[in-house]
Formats: structure tokens, sequence, C-alpha cells
């Protein structure tokens, strides 16, 4: 006898209240670096949203896969060029989409069954309220439905336990850099469903290449040093794709990408 696989409970990446019309992808929406072009238009070919514009909607999506610099390309959308979406919505998704709405500050909800993801993007227009539990849409026949959403961000079974020093990082005792830091990670941790966090001694930073991640990284990274951010374990980089002393010859790159690549 086969047994029905449980269906995950959807869950709050990020918290907040918008509203406004939908915007649907049918298929796993790509989220990367390169997704997007001015004003926040899809860019990707062959996908049913090309050429549609994600600011100011609510962006539903049976899916959201994707790969590095995806995270980036939703805060870049949010601080410089202001047309990122009201909020996101989807099913299945991947790391990316989680750590970037919450840089980016979009309101989030992921592990959305496919029936209820399928009914809201049909609608006209969609409203969120994480505090209150719910997603309210019309329906084509032009009715009110609502959606229940748990309010909690840590899934019922788990809770993310803080040691004594997690909560030093998280009260600022490390630093405003620290804080800062270990909120992101308390959300990224919260919204996986993690248990606990684990010491490390060492780092790998993936995603350093600045075709990968763009300016936005830099503001970004800037922001942090000049508060007085460093590192505290030793920490390696990805390879990137500029080669900093050959890059005019015999790579012939251009200028400006050698001195961004240099910043990051």
């Amino acid at each position: 006898m086969s047994q029905n696989k449980p269906q995950s409970k959807p869950r709050i990446v990020y918290p907040g209240a918008a509203e406004g019309p939908a915007l649907f992808s049918p298929v796993p929406f790509p989220l990367s670096g390169v997704t997007f072009g001015a004003e926040g238009v899809v860019n990707w070919d062959g996908h049913p949203l090309q050429s549609q514009s994600i600011q100011d909607k609510i962006l539903v999506a049976t899916e959201v896969s994707g790969f590095a610099g995806g995270d980036w390309a939703l805060l870049s959308l949010a601080t410089r060029q202001g047309s990122a979406p009201k909020a996101i919505l989807c099913g299945a998704c991947n790391s990316f989409l989680i750590a970037g709405a919450i840089l980016a500050k979009i309101p989030t909800i992921i592990d959305l069954p496919l029936e209820a993801l399928r009914a809201i993007g049909a609608s006209s227009r969609v409203s969120i309220a994480t505090d209150q539990g719910l997603i309210r849409y019309q329906t084509g026949a032009g009715e009110s439905a609502t959606a229940p959403i748990t309010r909690d961000r840590q899934p019922t079974d788990t809770e993310l336990r803080l040691t004594d020093e997690d909560l030093r990082m998280l009260d600022g005792s490390h630093g405003s850099v620290a804080a800062d830091c270990m909120k992101v990670i308390v959300a990224y941790a919260g919204a996986l469903g993690a248990a606990r966090l684990i010491d490390i001694e060492s780092v790998h930073l993936a995603g350093s290449g600045y075709n990968t991640t763009g300016d936005v990284a830099i503001d970004y990274l800037d922001h942090l040093v000049d508060r007085g951010g460093r590192v505290r374990v030793p920490a390696t980089l990805n390879p990137i794709v500029v080669d900093l002393e050959r890059w005019q010859k015999p790579m012939r790159l251009p200028s400006q990408l050698r001195e961004k690549q240099q910043q990051m």
C-alpha cells in the first residue's frame, strides 16, 4: 500500500503586508543575476513572463528555480532600481530566493499548495497580511476568497535554538555589523526550518564574481566595511572570471570590469 507524502505547510520567509495585481508563472520562475532588465522586465527567453515587468506586482509562481546571483538580483530590484515585486508567493523554491527576499525585505511565502497558487495566479488582485495569516484574492467570478498561511516563520515541529553567544551577536554586543548579519542568518535559518546554528572555523564565499552579482553586491559589502565589518574566520573565494593582472593582455577585458571586480 502506498503512503501519501505529507505536504509542507506554507511558511513565511519574510513577513509583511502587500496588495497588488497578480503576475502568475505557471512554470518554474528562473531567478538569477541575468533574469531582469530595466524596470523589472523579465529577460528570460522562452519564459511565459518574458518581456513583462514584476514591478509592483504580486509574483505568484508554482516554483522558483535559478542559480547564483538571484539573491543579489532581488536586492538590486529593491534598492537600486525601485522595481521589485510587492510580494512573492510560490511553492518549492531555492536558497537564492530565500536569501534575496530577506535581504530585499520583500514579503514572501513559500510551500503554498499548487491548487492555491493557480487560483491566486488567476485572480485580478491579491493582498497578503502575514500577521493575520491570510492571503486574499478575487476569483474569476469576482468573488473574494482566502488562503490560510501559518503565522510562524518556523515549522511547527522545530524551533530555532540560539546559544548565549548567538544571542550576544544578535543583540549588538559584537557591534552593529555582526548584529545585522546575524539577523539575516536567523531569518534564513528560520525559513529553512533549522533547529540550531553551528559554529564554523572557516568559510567559502560563492558568487564572488562581479558579472554574477552586479553593483548591488559592492553597495552591500561597502556598507558593511564602512561600518567596521571584518571576517572573523579564514575566508576563501570562488574563482572569478577576471585575471586581475592579465585582464588587458591577453584577455582584452574592459577596464571597468576589472575595476569592479577589484572592488569586490
